[in-house]
């Protein structure tokens, strides 16, 4: 092999130094086509995780609207405490208020997973738009004065800013609320 003036052995007409280029350049671009791969795949990974935890959220709700529908007492504990918590007393109050706990628990997780980008946006405002309907009326108001401080501050802070700013409706037919309303099934 030849020497060239520039130091670099010259093999036919390219020098050992462009060859190490050439080389450098192509694993560049293999490292950039990696990583495109990469973030196609990380993309279609959180779309996969963000459609799963929606499921799970659905299948939560289902669970309880089921306790409802399974539950006569439940059912009438709910409608009657919508029109205030005074209406009930011993084991009626305590089933009340424990299902709203549950409730409200699930509905704070939710916020908190919204807050963080895993709950898809429109899911989280249906669970929004329930908050505010659910405290439009007395026995849920009076819950919540009751249970708030059991939440955390961002989130007492954004339910009492959004049933502020929110137009809501009882979500019960029958309750004090909804008498005399145009409220329709």
């Amino acid at each position: 092999m030849e020497q060239s003036k520039a130091g670099g052995y010259i093999m036919g007409t390219m020098t050992l130094e462009s060859i190490y280029f050439i080389g450098q350049t192509a694993a560049a671009i293999a490292i950039v086509v990696s990583l495109i791969y990469v973030g196609i795949q990380v993309k279609q990974n959180t779309l996969a995780t963000l459609s799963a935890s929606a499921q799970a959220y659905v299948s939560a709700d289902n669970e309880t609207v089921g306790l409802i529908n399974s539950s006569p007492k439940l059912a009438d504990v709910l409608h009657l405490g919508a029109n205030g918590i005074s209406a009930l007393n011993g084991g009626d109050l305590i089933r009340f208020m424990a299902f709203h706990d549950l409730l409200f628990i699930s509905f704070q997780a939710y916020y908190l997973q919204w807050r963080r980008g895993t709950l898809d946006e429109a899911l989280w405002m249906t669970y929004k738009q329930a908050v505010i309907d659910l405290l439009q009326q007395k026995g849920q108001q009076d819950w919540w004065a009751i249970r708030r401080h059991w939440f955390t501050p961002e989130f007492q802070d954004y339910v009492d800013e959004s049933v502020r700013e929110g137009a809501g409706k009882p979500m019960h037919p029958g309750s004090a609320e909804t008498r005399g309303s145009n409220w329709e099934l």
